[in-house]
């Protein structure tokens, strides 16, 4: 599929997907929207499936027991009404359908006033009472093969040791890095650790660039030793799963961002840091069994 084709199918599908949300109640069908994005209604089914991984008809009976959640917990209709509005004709039904999915009946659900609602979606697709259109789209089969994530994290609070300039120094500054935290007894019981990079865009010269080597940590500290305290900004970001040695990294940054993104229906946000999170560590296990998150800070292409 060309690129043009690609990002076009991609808000087609984004806008298939707030008509769904909106409509629950209204029954509208697939060879509806079909028609309102000028697509027969066969390939608009066989794309749409493709980019979310599941077929409308499934989406949307999945959207319904969501909402249906939401309305356990923030209403006081009866079953037998959010039975109705699920688009099931008895309670029995509906009952039955939402256990399979949840592993509990409804009545049990409505007690817990923190259930998370959320059914597993491929793509992140799930319901809200205003879409904000965080879900991506599948790219599996591409000439990449890259298995990519868009996912929206959270704020994360770390200290970071600051670095400048070429990221062949990194190594230096990692090891200067855990030594102050060492002999200052910095580590906290659980931390991740992260290589930051502040100023990702080729216009930057090399020499200027700023990146750091951080760690997590629970709550804000005095900034000391050397290091800063920085809060991710958090969002939307694309997440590439690596398995392999730190040094063939770089080669799968270029390679991605130049091959990936943009087919993707997404592009750079430049007012976020880009950063690796690393899962595992060289001391544990042999370099072929690292495991390492490539993040990239991404906005959908508008439509």
């Amino acid at each position: 599929m060309k690129k043009s084709t690609q990002i076009d199918w991609h808000k087609k599908v984004s806008y298939s997907l707030v008509r769904l949300i909106e409509g629950l109640n209204d029954n509208i069908s697939f060879q509806d929207i079909a028609e309102e994005v000028y697509s027969s209604p066969y390939h608009f089914h066989k794309v749409f499936k493709k980019l979310t991984g599941e077929t409308v008809n499934n989406c949307v009976k999945r959207l319904r027991l969501e909402r249906s959640s939401i309305y356990l917990i923030e209403s006081n209709f009866s079953i037998e009404k959010i039975a109705y509005l699920s688009g099931y004709d008895t309670s029995e039904g509906f009952s039955k359908a939402f256990k399979k999915a949840y592993g509990l009946q409804p009545s049990i659900a409505r007690k817990n006033k923190n259930w998370n609602y959320r059914l597993f979606s491929k793509s992140g697709i799930h319901y809200e009472k205003q879409p904000s259109g965080k879900w991506f789209f599948l790219n599996k089969g591409d000439e990449n093969n890259m298995d990519i994530k868009i996912v929206d994290l959270e704020i994360k609070k770390l200290i970071y040791l600051p670095g400048f300039g070429n990221y062949w120094t990194m190594p230096q500054k990692w090891q200067e890095f855990h030594q102050i935290l060492n002999e200052n007894r910095l580590y906290p019981k659980e931390a991740c650790f992260m290589s930051m990079f502040f100023d990702h865009s080729d216009d930057i010269d090399w020499n200027k660039k700023r990146w750091g080597v951080c760690m997590s940590i629970p709550k804000k500290i005095k900034e000391d030793f050397g290091l800063k305290y920085y809060e991710t900004p958090g969002g939307m970001y694309a997440i590439l799963t690596h398995q392999g040695s730190y040094e063939e990294i770089g080669n799968i940054w270029d390679k991605w961002r130049k091959e990936w993104l943009p087919n993707s229906g997404w592009k750079f946000d430049s007012n976020r840091p880009s950063f690796e999170w690393y899962q595992n560590s060289f001391t544990q296990v042999q370099p072929e069994l690292l495991i390492t998150y490539l993040c990239d800070p991404v906005i959908k292409v508008e439509l």
